[in-house]
């Protein structure tokens, strides 16, 4: 029971990374509008911001870019991980243990890529605190986070 219940917490940090994969991947727009928003600083006056905040484009197709590639890596990680211990859910501990490490990576892929594009880069950088819309995105990005780490120590207990 208590593997059954560490795949299907797999199965559903994949679902969220694909979820939030297709919405970045269908509606592109968005995704640019979002980085942009954060990239260009629009919270400062025009001459007050850092001057590092940027309208350039290619900045900011790199900013969707990595954001759509880490969400895939613990997507395909994650996700193949769930595989591995499906098939090893009738093995003993040790086997069913070995069988988690695909999956224990997409979920550091998450919580890192999380932390690395939302905290690191987003809010410390970019200063995307300082505005409503990218707190709110920064906020979302912390609970996504935190509920893939609480799964993933879970599911790294011993079985």
């Amino acid at each position: 029971m208590v593997r059954g219940l560490k795949i299907a917490f797999m199965l559903m940090v994949a679902f969220w990374a694909f979820i939030a994969v297709l919405g970045n991947l269908t509606q592109p727009g968005v995704t640019y509008a979002q980085v942009r928003h954060v990239t260009t600083m629009t919270m400062f006056k025009p001459g007050e911001g850092p001057p590092w905040a940027s309208d350039n484009a290619v900045l900011i197709w790199m900013g969707v870019a990595l954001i759509v590639l880490g969400k895939l890596a613990g997507l395909f990680a994650t996700a193949y991980g769930a595989a591995g211990m499906y098939r090893a859910r009738h093995a003993d501990g040790a086997v069913f243990n070995a069988s988690k490490k695909w999956a224990i990576l997409g979920c550091g892929i998450a919580i890192g890529w999380l932390f690395l594009g939302f905290t690191t880069i987003g809010e410390n950088f970019f200063y995307m605190f300082l505005d409503e819309t990218g707190r709110s995105s920064a906020e979302s990005a912390f609970r996504y986070g935190a509920m893939t780490a609480l799964m993933m120590i879970f599911l790294a207990q011993p079985d």
